[in-house]
């Protein structure tokens, strides 16, 4: 089938998110901070009040971990949910702090095994490489050679990087899968991601350089960050500069990226449907706003035809 849309230009995406964001800047600033405020208490919380019982043998290491897991877990479904808030920004509809707010628990499990699901592809696709660092950290942790010991310590320090890498290098492909989760409720959670990953095909380098244009301010936002970690004078105000990235971050960076990313995944998700490529059963109910769009299409089709 002949394709009859043409993805919108990168400029023109930004461009529109900026325009979208001006006009909600209050709110979208809202929500991230909504998140950073709930991520602080999950987290950090759960630290400060464990800590003293791990200290005492009242928890275990594997218990603390497990809670800042939860703690870290719980933080992603709130992501999950802020980009559907910013699709809704990004389509000029109406929705509010408060409106988000409500929709936190709606879903929650289908959110949850989402991310779970995610993480577990991404594990398996940097799996070849993990395994075998893995298992020379195992045998140089217990050898009698210091030198080999040293080794592994280094290997070990290294693997989180790999997965990082990995993740973000394949991650491309199921880029668009939280956008779904929320956006496409009947959409089963497994069928998302291959969902995602058809939508993602021959676009990923469209997406990085999506992303490479917003490095500049992801950059200004870790700079007071960087200069406390970096510059000597600078580092009994870390505490203060951590405050001012987390503030920058919630209230323009992190809004501007969702929004951005929302624009991308629903001028694809129009593309795709309307070159033929993915069907719009494939993502259940149709929002309003593209029922209205294929009327319109149907009727123009009629009058051609006539």
């Amino acid at each position: 089938m002949e394709n009859r849309a043409e993805m919108p230009s990168l400029a023109e995406i930004n461009k529109c998110a900026r325009e979208r964001f001006a006009g909600r800047r209050g709110s979208c600033a809202g929500v991230f901070f909504v998140i950073w405020l709930i991520r602080a208490v999950l987290v950090f919380g759960v630290g400060i009040v464990a800590i003293p019982f791990m200290r005492a043998g009242g928890i275990s290491r594997d218990a603390m971990f497990l809670l800042v897991l939860f703690g870290e877990l719980c933080t992603a479904t709130l992501g999950i949910e802020s980009l559907l808030f910013s699709l809704h920004v990004y389509r000029a509809e109406a929705l509010t702090v408060g409106d988000y707010l409500a929709g936190i628990g709606q879903a929650l499990g289908r959110k949850l095994r989402g991310i779970l699901w995610l993480c577990l592809l991404l594990l398996l696709w940097a799996l070849p490489l993990l395994a075998p660092m893995g298992a020379y950290v195992f045998f140089g942790l217990r050898s009698v050679d210091a030198a080999f010991q040293m080794t592994a310590l280094r290997v070990l320090l290294f693997m989180p990087l790999v997965f990082y890498a990995v993740a973000f290098i394949r991650g491309h492909a199921y880029a668009m899968q939280p956008f779904i989760l929320r956006d496409c409720p009947k959409v089963p959670v497994r069928e998302s991601l291959k969902l995602s990953a058809r939508m993602m095909k021959g676009r990923k380098s469209a997406l990085f350089a999506l992303l490479l244009s917003l490095l500049g301010w992801w950059l200004l936002a870790l700079l007071p960050t960087l200069l406390a970690t970096f510059w000597p004078p600078m580092r009994p105000m870390r505490t203060l500069c951590g405050i001012a990235t987390n503030i920058v971050a919630c209230s323009f960076v992190l809004p501007k990226t969702a929004i951005t990313l929302a624009g991308f995944y629903d001028a694809l998700k129009r593309v795709l449907i309307a070159s033929g490529v993915v069907s719009v059963a494939e993502f259940g109910p149709s929002p309003e706003y593209m029922l209205e769009e294929q009327a319109q299409e149907s009727d123009c089709q009629a009058e051609e035809q006539q």
